[in-house]
């Protein structure tokens, strides 16, 4: 049986993508080795299930439906720039999240951890950390660069409006993984 790699995720707005393009486009002046990801395909992940089956989607569909409508939409907004594990020890650079209405994403992602959870998919160990990840570093070479045009780039702060839950498809290809959604769920 065909599997599909799948997430469930919330989309960002057309502007903070250009914005992303944008820095993104200037950070790729230097040396650094590093994958960076497509404007495109960037998004907020509150859960990634991994190689499902077409039965175990409609599950997670079904209960996307009901962590939906437990919800009303609401707003997030971009916020600082980071790195994980740390900017000491970077593999990931990520735009962050502000504290404002974080709760609230919190929530909402707990819901869908404890739904997915009950469909067998287990939760994760470490505490949901919201960002958007741009890029992840390949190697050292060029990284004490990249960091400080990183740190430096005045990347504005966006609002990112939270009005669906996306159930997403990963296809993972030569280019770069390729997104597409498979069903989305609006808030109520």
């Amino acid at each position: 049986m065909e599997k599909i790699r799948t997430f469930i995720a919330i989309d960002i707005p057309t502007e903070l993508r250009e914005a992303l393009r944008e820095m993104i486009s200037e950070l790729k002046r230097t040396p650094a080795d590093i994958k960076w990801v497509k404007p495109e395909a960037v998004h907020l992940t509150l859960k990634f299930l991994g190689e499902i089956t077409p039965p175990e989607v409609q599950s997670v569909f079904t209960v996307m439906e009901e962590v939906a409508a437990n919800h009303r939409p609401f707003a997030l907004s971009s916020a600082s720039k980071g790195a994980f594990p740390s900017f000491r020890r970077p593999r990931v650079l990520w735009v962050g999240i502000n504290p404002t209405n974080r709760s609230r994403l919190v929530q909402l992602q707990r819901e869908v951890a404890q739904g997915m959870a009950q469909i067998g998919f287990p939760e994760e160990k470490r505490p949901f950390s919201p960002h958007l990840t741009v890029g992840r570093i390949r190697s050292p070479r060029g990284v004490e660069t990249l960091l400080k045009h990183f740190l430096d780039y005045p990347l504005p702060e966006y609002s990112i409006p939270v009005d669906a839950l996306l159930v997403m498809k990963s296809e993972l290809r030569r280019e770069g993984a390729r997104y597409s959604v498979q069903k989305s769920f609006p808030l109520q």
